[in-house]
């Protein structure tokens, strides 16, 4: 257990990297535990239920059997977790859960001061993989009408699954005002899926600057991503 009577030489070396084990173990679960019982507190209000772990920087394998997803994060391997009506997943240092709707939930970074934000919608959807392909295909469609587009790639398939589930992505650029009312260029990446037989739109948005920078977490969240049922 963390020694109560030298917190400040254990802040200190907490933040150099030199714990002992057992301080490091400690340590962990004191922040997990503080991390945890913040966000808690908020997403119980917004029908979420928050917790901790620690980050996962594991590499995968270059050795030809192995699986393609071994460095893939589970949701209990990031600091924080958030739990919505069919899904919960992982959240990186920084993020919060909340949700505005029965259909819309929303993951943020640092209050939204930074503009990058994850938007999932989902609803039933007939017609399985055609269903979903059409349902693309009419998103990138209608991007392609609004007068603020830069670009729009075409859809194609995620790189990884999400929960499990195979997925199709595309990216569109376009102009916008941030929260400080700049009009600045945006990115974003639309990741769409299905899963007993409702379809999920994941929308990934960041200011066209920091949209590699950002793009690590959105990752992290797609491969923690995990069914409730």
């Amino acid at each position: 257990m963390l020694n109560a009577t030298r917190p400040r030489q254990q802040l200190e070396r907490a933040a150099r990297g030199t714990l002992s084990p057992a301080d490091r173990r400690a340590w962990s679960e004191v922040v997990s535990l503080r991390r945890g019982a913040g966000l808690a507190c908020l997403l119980v209000a917004l029908a979420f239920a928050g917790c901790g772990g620690g980050e996962d920087t594991s590499e995968t394998s270059e050795t030809p059997s192995a699986p393609a997803e071994t460095s893939a994060p589970s949701s209990a391997s990031l600091p924080g977790q958030a739990r919505g009506q069919t899904f919960s997943t992982g959240l990186p240092a920084g993020w919060v859960a909340g949700s505005t709707s029965r259909v819309q939930e929303y993951f943020v970074r640092d209050g939204r001061k930074d503009n990058v934000e994850i938007g999932v919608s989902s609803s039933p959807v007939a017609g399985g993989e055609e269903g979903l392909k059409t349902y693309v295909q009419g998103q990138v469609d209608q991007i392609k009408g609004f007068t603020n587009l830069k670009t729009v790639t075409e859809p194609k398939p995620l790189a990884f699954t999400v929960g499990g589930a195979k997925a199709t992505t595309f990216d569109r650029v376009f102009n916008a005002q941030n929260k400080a009312g700049q009009r600045v260029e945006f990115h974003e990446r639309r990741v769409m899926l299905l899963h007993g037989g409702r379809l999920y739109d994941v929308k990934f948005q960041s200011p066209e600057a920091g949209f590699e920078a950002a793009r690590p977490d959105l990752e992290a969240i797609l491969r923690s991503w995990k069914f409730n049922a």
